[in-house]
């Protein structure tokens, strides 16, 4: 309208927001990888008792949202018997770029992952960070804001010079384009 093209809020606040997110994520993630919160799993062998353990439910959650979120690697794909020694290669890992349209914070909802998460951490960490502008810079914030604020002053003069034009009254007793009733009229 205004010869302008701004940025829309979401495409200003969310990269900084997703970052934020995955650094939430990622720190998260690196303590649920400590065996304080695997579980344990006796697997009977044979001759033995081989013990395993078992990542939380939360942290592979968290490992496939991050994972979508920056990019990943695709897992190789493998066909045959080591054993028969006939194991072979089909498929190499790869990079798999992000989709722009995921939502992370969607994923994480979904998941329930908040209740999957330790009492401890919980504390520890607190709730996910959300989309805010909080997240951004100071002079990217102060930029934003304030031509945002601009730009609404602009439209809004312009609007009222409108308004003005298509209600006014002319000379010889023609009412403009729209009638509005004097109850209505701005005082």
């Amino acid at each position: 309208m205004l010869g302008v093209r701004m940025r829309s809020w979401e495409d200003t606040v969310l990269p900084a927001s997703k970052a934020k997110l995955v650094e939430w994520m990622q720190g998260l993630w690196l303590e649920l990888g400590e065996r304080e919160f695997q579980t344990k799993v006796e697997v009977q062998l044979k001759t033995k008792t081989k013990v395993e353990w078992k990542r939380s439910e939360a942290e592979g959650v968290l490992k496939g949202t991050i994972g979508y979120t920056i990019g990943r690697w695709s897992a190789e794909k493998w066909e045959g018997s080591a054993r028969l020694g006939t194991k072979r290669l089909v498929a190499p890992s790869v990079w798999v770029e992000p989709n722009p349209e995921y939502d992370p914070w969607e994923r994480l909802r979904d998941s329930g992952l908040w209740g999957k998460l330790p009492e401890r951490l919980r504390a520890e960490w607190g709730a996910p960070p959300i989309i805010s502008i909080a997240h951004l810079d100071r002079a990217e914030a102060v930029q934003y804001a304030a031509q945002d604020a601009d730009l609404c002053g602009q439209v809004g003069t312009l609007f009222e010079g409108m308004r003005r034009e298509l209600t006014a009254t002319s000379e010889d007793g023609q009412r403009g384009a729209w009638v509005v009733d004097e109850e209505d009229w701005d005082r």
